[in-house]
């Protein structure tokens, strides 16, 4: 082979220990597999062409999951995928930064992205950061109407009154 140095992922890269950065660095990459970040994060510094792979992130705990890092132009295309490890499950509407970029096209082909069973994340797209939340799919609290004040009122009118309701487990 004579042509210039590069990657070409058809099965998985994962990385799996230590909260530091792994950097896939100065040749281009490209994914036609799997790219799994368990822990820390995964920097990209040269091009990365993701044609039909997927990018997966775990969560191990809230401050402890997978991360991408694009310092220069991320183009979005493929699958995304999440998992939960060591029993982990977050609170209904949690938050998880996933991916920073310095710009991005596209998005990703799902609109949700499959977690354990009763769980997805929705993909959150800013300009330059990729947010996953967290949704159960199962409502295990209903609303909680806030106690409503003795009412005189006289027989035959109409009682008109405004109560409001919390959601304690966030899940709408």
């Amino acid at each position: 082979y004579t042509g210039s140095p590069f990657i070409l992922n058809r099965g998985t890269v994962r990385k799996s220990a230590g909260s530091g950065t792994f950097t896939l660095g100065t040749v281009p990459f490209t994914n036609n597999g799997s790219v799994d970040v368990r822990t820390g994060i995964v920097a990209f510094d040269n091009s990365y062409t993701l044609s039909g792979g997927v990018l997966n992130v775990s969560f191990s705990s809230q401050t402890n999951f997978g991360r991408f890092n694009f310092p220069g132009s991320a183009t979005l295309t493929g699958g995304l995928a999440a998992a939960f490890l060591n029993g982990y499950v977050p609170g209904n509407l949690e938050t998880f930064q996933v991916m920073t970029f310095g710009s991005r096209t596209g998005t990703f082909t799902n609109s949700t992205v499959p977690a354990a069973s009763g769980w997805y994340f929705e993909p959150i797209y800013t300009a330059t950061t990729l947010m996953l939340r967290a949704h159960s799919f199962d409502a295990t609290n209903p609303p909680v109407l806030a106690a409503i004040s003795n009412k005189t009122v006289n027989e035959g009118t109409l009682l008109t009154f405004v109560n409001t309701a919390t959601d304690v487990d966030n899940d709408q």
